[in-house]
C-alpha cells in the first residue's frame, strides 16, 4: 500500500506485519534504522520511517518505509551501473554481518533502488511508466549520468541477530531462499551467514547473465555459490576480491 507523508510530501509504502510472527522483522528493521546504524555508510537496509499498531486490529502493525522500487527497472545502461550495484550490496552485506545480523532471504525480489534521480518527475506506485497514473510521458535518466543511485535490501521477515557471533550461528528450517546445505530438510543445521553469501551470489549471477562484459566477476561469484559453505568467502572477503577485480580492470572498463 502506498501513501504520502504529510510532513514533507514524500511517497511511502506501508507494510502490514503480524506482531507475533513479525516481531523480529520489526525489531531488526528498527535497529538498523537507528541514528547510530544510519551513520555507517555501508548500511543499505531500507529505512523504517515509522511503525505503529493498526487501530482496532489486534496483533497487526504497519511499517512505514520510503517508496522505492525494483532495482532492475529501468534497465541497466553500462558496466559501471552493474559494478555500483554489486559494490553497494556487498557493502550492505558486510555491514549486516559485522553487526551479527543475517538477512536469510536475499534474492532479486528483495533488492530495491531509490529512483528519484533516475525519474526526477516522480513515479506512480502501480503504473511505473507514469508519474501520476494519468500522464504517460515519464522522463527517465540514465543511472551512470545522474548517479550514484542507491540500492537497498528489503524484507527482514526471516532476519536474525546472533549475539554469539557469526562462526557459532546455526539455524534450521527451509525459510527464505534455498541453499545447498539445507539438503531438502527442515532439520539440517547450517550457518545463515554463509547462506547469505550464497544467496547474494546467486542473485548477482542472475543479474550478470544479462550483460556480456562482466565475466571477470564470475570467479568471485562461483566462490560465493560454492556447494561447500566452508569454501565461500565471508562478506568482507568477497568485497575485497570484488574491489581487486575492479582496480585491476581499470577505469577504461567501466563503460
Amino acid at each position: 500500500m502506498d501513501a504520502t507523508r504529510l510532513t514533507d510530501g514524500s511517497k511511502v509504502i506501508l507494510k502490514a506485519v503480524l506482531l507475533q510472527k513479525g516481531e523480529f522483522e520489526l525489531a531488526i528493521s528498527r535497529f538498523l534504522s537507528t541514528e547510530l546504524m544510519r551513520h555507517d555508510p555501508r548500511n543499505n537496509a531500507i529505512p523504517v520511517l515509522d511503525a505503529f499498531p493498526i487501530p482496532g486490529v489486534q496483533g497487526l502493525a504497519l511499517i512505514v518505509m520510503p517508496m522505492f522500487h525494483y532495482f532492475a527497472s529501468p534497465g541497466f545502461h553500462c558496466r559501471l551501473e552493474y559494478i555500483e550495484l554489486f559494490r553497494q550490496l556487498l557493502l550492505g552485506l558486510e555491514f549486516m554481518h559485522s553487526n551479527n545480523i543475517a538477512h536469510r532471504d536475499i534474492s532479486v525480489g528483495n533488492i530495491v533502488m531509490d529512483r528519484r534521480r533516475v525519474m526526477p518527475k516522480g513515479y506512480h506506485f502501480t503504473f511505473n511508466a507514469s508519474h501520476d497514473g494519468v500522464e504517460w510521458d515519464l522522463p527517465i535518466e540514465i543511472r551512470c549520468r545522474v548517479g550514484p543511485v542507491d540500492y537497498y535490501y528489503i524484507d527482514f521477515e526471516f532476519a536474525e541477530c546472533f549475539l554469539d557471533g557469526i562462526d557459532k550461528a546455526l539455524v534450521s528450517g527451509m525459510v527464505g531462499q534455498r541453499v545447498p546445505e539445507m539438503k531438502n530438510s527442515d532439520e539440517v543445521l547450517y550457518n545463515p551467514f554463509k547462506a547469505d553469501v550464497y544467496q547474494l551470489g546467486i542473485a548477482m549471477l542472475d543479474i550478470f547473465e544479462e550483460y556480456t562484459g562482466l565475466n571477470d566477476f564470475k570467479p568471485l561469484l562461483r566462490r560465493m555459490i560454492s556447494v561447500d559453505p566452508d569454501k565461500r568467502p565471508t562478506a568482507s572477503e568477497a568485497l575485497r576480491q570484488f574491489e581487486h577485480v575492479v582496480s585491476r580492470a581499470g577505469k577504461s572498463s567501466l563503460t
